[in-house]
Formats: structure tokens, C-alpha cells, sequence
């Protein structure tokens, strides 16, 4: 009824399957379609027919974007060819209107070429563009987008004054957080006026549970309807745990990673004993049940069930993280770091339980068949995104002391940027530069140095290469002193 409900709107046929069912294009653990999601589906639909500009506004990990990009797919799928596109661009306080029309990029002959950005395709090819934290994006970029948003049949394209005719079949949508998140701001009338404003509201518990559940049975090893209950009460006993409710602050991103972590040690290793394993991975992910003084989520818990351990591997490169009974290996030598080689109990416990956390976070437990035929091994997702927040301490100090037990060369392999509100996108990603002939040479050996010391299987072909670059250093500012051209 869902499905036919969003066709209907959108004025396509059903899709239907091999078996003649109609279904979604997508499966339940991609994305799952719950009645208020379906409530926004439909004004959506309703913006794509009438070709109106949209913008829907919501809390965090409700599910705005994802909505968005399944939409647009099932579109495409709906036979509308080149509409089902999506082109998008995540704002910031440092976007600029080149980031949507495109921009001049200098080329190796001297010339700049003018690359057009995923605006300019959208409009060009009548695709779905998506400006993803629209209320993020500086007065500059509103402004530019206004003539965009007023239906017009041409643009004129910034820096190229080039008259661009608009697609039919162009459709804008944009997304956003409430005005209360850090940094958003209220959108000028001049865009408000121009654009039909959704509110998302909040997931209900029941939704989180379907939702939940539609990850956890993707998961499990079969798809039969009593996998599919469990899956649904794994869901419901998650929320249990937390006490889960929408002032709580755990969003549907976190539950889910919550799962994640845990999937390895339910699948494989105990899962009879699943409520009690998501228990103590509460513990290790959500500070609150620690950090407000909160009974922690296992029967009769107290500090010492944290049970925290540190240790080498005996006879491997491996050093095993433990905590409230869990265990993570992650490759490395705790000899390497100067703070573990004068013993465990120089080591405060408040430290080591931030490297734990950081281990359980960066080196995820692979999901393993244990060599069931037909049942390959599988990787495990990569490694979570960490921010550690807290007073000055030792937060920074935690991370270098993971690259020296992970790395011979940490050196090498540590990369730390002191953020400031200066702090550009440059910093983090480099940029394009000008080099002289000299300055480039020098810059080549010493990124070669880098190489050769991170790879001793490439040494001697690096230091070739750092011959190569000082013997033509030196022929360049012989060459100059001579005031002639160096070939």
C-alpha cells in the first residue's frame, strides 16, 4: 500500500518483480520506508511532479539525505532515464558558489579549463541536485541560488558569463538542521519565499525498531521468519538498554553503530547470549552510563566489571584491548611506546580506557563464517570516525601513543593539524601551488626520504630517485651562477 501510495503520487507505474509482487528498489537494510518517512515521501513526490523546489528540515540521522537519494533512484527506476541522477553538494561555512557552478583549474600547458560543478550538470542534463545543510552555506551562495530557485528558463554562469538554458526536467532539493545546531542560521526570506519548506518530524520508537531491525536481518545468517522476529526483538531490547526515548540524545546513526560493533561477537562467537553482549558494548560506546554517574547496562555492574587489560600478544605483532569483557586485537608492539616500555602501572586507568575505546572504534571485529561452506568471510567495515572531547588533558597524547604501537615509523604515519577558527580546507587537503624548478626538486627528495622510510622495500629505488633530484638541484644553480639554461 506504501508503494502504490508514492507511485500514485508520482504518476509512474509500479515496479514490479520476477514473481510479479510489487516491491521497492532498494532492500530493508538500505533503506526502510516507515509511515512518517512516508509522510515526507509524498510531499517530495509531489515537488518532483510539479517541479517545485524543496527543502526539508529535520534533526540529525532522521534520514533526510538517504530519503532524498532512494527517491531519486526509484525514479530512475520508474523508467524516467537521466531524472533518476542525483547531484549534490554538502555545505559549509567555506562553500562557495564555484563548488556548485564549477570552477578554472589550471592545466599542464599553462592554460586554465573551466570544470562545471554538479549546479551546472544538474541544470544542463535535467537532473535532481540536492544542497545538503543549505542553512550552513554563506549569504554569497544564497544569494547566487536565487535565480535558481525563481524557475527561470535561462542562468547566467558566474565566472564564465555563459547563458545556460535550463533542463525541464531540473529539480532542486535541499536539506537542513533546525536553526538550534551549532552554526545554522535562518534561511532569508528571499529563499523561503522561493521554496516549499518540509519539517521532518522525529522517528518514532516503533520506527527505530523496524528500522533497527531491517539492519540486524541483513545480517543474520538466514532470512526465515523467525530470524526476521529476532531481529526484530534485538531491535526492541536495544532501546530497552539505552531507556531510549527522543530527549535521551542517541540517534538512529549511533544505534545503529551500536549494532555494528556488535554483529561479530552475536554472529559468531555467542549468540545465544545477545542481550547480554549488546549490554556491554552500551557500556563501552555510550559515555553517559559512566560519565553522568548512570547504572551501567549490565545486571549488578559496578566499576570493576569494566575488567580493563592491555597486553601483548605473546609470540605476535598483536596487542589485545579488553573491556567489561570484550576483546579487540589491533596489529602493533606496546614495546614501541616509551609510556608502556617502563610497565602497565605508570599507566593511568583513565588513559588506558581512552585507548581501549579508541582500539574498539578504529579496528573493528571481521564477521568470520568459521569455514562454513558457502559462507565467505566477510570484511569488516571500516573504521569509525572518533572525536574525543574533554577537558585538556590527554586526548591528542592518545592518538600519538596508538601510531607508536602501530607503526615502526610513526613518524611517518601521524598527521596532526592544530584546528584554529583560521584553519582553511587547504590545511586538511592540500592546494594547488606554484613551485620553481629548485623548490620543486627539493620537495620531490624530501617526499621521497618520507617513502623510503615508511617502505624499506622501495628504499633503494627511492634513493636513486633522491640522487637523481640532487644531481639536477645541483645542475640547476651551477646552470644559474653561469647564467645559462639548464637542459
Amino acid at each position: 500500500l506504501l508503494l502504490e501510495h508514492v507511485c500514485a503520487v508520482l504518476g509512474i507505474p509500479l515496479p514490479v518483480s520476477p514473481d510479479t509482487e510489487p516491491q521497492w528498489p532498494w532492500t530493508p537494510d538500505e533503506f526502510c520506508m516507515t509511515p512518517q518517512r512516508l509522510a515526507v515521501a509524498a510531499v517530495i513526490c509531489l515537488a518532483m511532479r510539479c517541479h517545485l523546489p524543496l527543502i526539508v528540515e529535520g534533526a540529525t540521522s532522521l534520514g533526510k539525505t538517504a530519503l532524498m537519494k532512494q527517491l531519486a533512484k526509484f525514479r530512475a527506476c520508474a523508467g524516467e532515464g537521466g531524472f533518476g541522477r542525483l547531484m549534490f553538494v554538502s555545505n559549509s561555512v567555506n562553500t562557495t558558489i564555484q563548488d556548485y557552478y564549477g570552477t578554472l583549474v589550471p592545466q599542464g600547458d599553462g592554460t586554465c579549463e573551466f570544470v562545471h560543478g554538479p549546479l551546472y550538470l544538474a541544470m544542463k542534463h535535467g537532473l535532481v541536485f540536492l544542497a545538503d545543510e543549505l542553512n550552513l552555506a554563506s549569504s554569497e551562495v544564497m544569494s547566487c541560488l536565487v535565480a535558481v530557485l525563481e524557475g527561470r528558463q535561462t542562468v547566467v554562469v558566474p565566472m564564465t558569463n555563459e547563458v545556460l538554458h535550463v533542463h525541464s526536467n531540473f529539480q532542486f532539493f535541499a536539506t537542513q538542521n533546525p536553526t538550534g545546531y551549532a552554526g545554522r542560521k535562518a534561511l532569508p526570506q528571499s529563499i523561503q519565499t522561493r521554496c516549499l519548506v518540509v519539517v521532518y518530524p522525529p522517528l518514532e520508537a516503533s520506527e527505530i525498531v523496524k528500522i533497527l531491525a531491517g539492519k540486524i536481518a541483513a545480517v543474520l545468517e538466514d532470512q526465515s521468519d523467525a530470524s526476521r522476529e529476532k531481529a526484530t526483538s534485538m531491535a526492541r531490547e536495544m532501546l530497552n538498554i539505552l531507556h531510549w526515548n527522543e530527549e535521551s540524545g542517541e540517534t538512529l546513526r549511533q544505534l545503529i553503530r551500536w549494532f555494528y560493533r556488535a554483529r561479530a561477537d552475536i554472529c559468531w562467537e555467542s549468540p545465544d547470549d545477545w542481550p547480554n553482549i549488546l549490554r556491554k558494548h552500551a557500556a563501552v560506546l555510550f559515555p553517559r552510563f559512566v560519565d553522568e554517574g548512570m547504572e551501567l547496562p549490565l545486571p549488578n555492574a559496578t566499576s570493576a566489571l569494566e575488567d580493563l587489560v592491555v597486553e601483548q600478544v605473546t609470540g605476535a605483532h598483536l596487542v589485545k584491548f579488553k573491556m567489561y569483557g570484550l576483546e579487540r586485537t589491533m596489529p602493533g608492539v606496546l614495546s614501541r611506546c616509551p609510556l608502556f616500555a617502563a610497565g602497565m602501572p605508570s599507566v593511568p586507568k583513565g588513559f588506558l580506557r581512552t585507548l581501549a575505546k579508541l582500539v574498539f572504534a578504529l579496528y573493528p571485529k571481521p564477521l568470520e563464517s568459521r569455514g562454513k561452506p558457502g559462507k565467505p568471510a566477510s570484511v569488516a567495515r571500516h573504521a569509525e570516525p572518533v572525536l574525543l572531547t574533554g577537558p585538556t588533558s590527554h586526548k591528542s597524547l592518545a592518538v600519538e601513543v596508538l601510531a607508536q604501537i602501530a607503526f615502526d615509523e610513526w613518524k611517518y604515519a601521524y598527521r596532526a593539524v592544530p584546528m584554529s577558527p583560521m584553519t582553511e580546507t587547504d590545511s586538511l587537503v592540500g592546494a594547488i601551488q606554484p613551485f620553481t624548478w629548485p623548490r620543486l626538486l627539493l620537495y620531490v627528495a624530501t617526499v621521497t626520504r618520507d617513502v623510503a622510510a615508511r617502505r624499506p622495500d622501495l628504499s633503494e629505488l627511492a634513493k636513486n630517485l633522491t640522487r637523481k633530484c640532487d644531481s639536477l638541484q645541483l645542475a640547476y644553480e651551477t646552470a644559474e651562477q653561469q647564467q645559462t639554461c639548464p637542459e
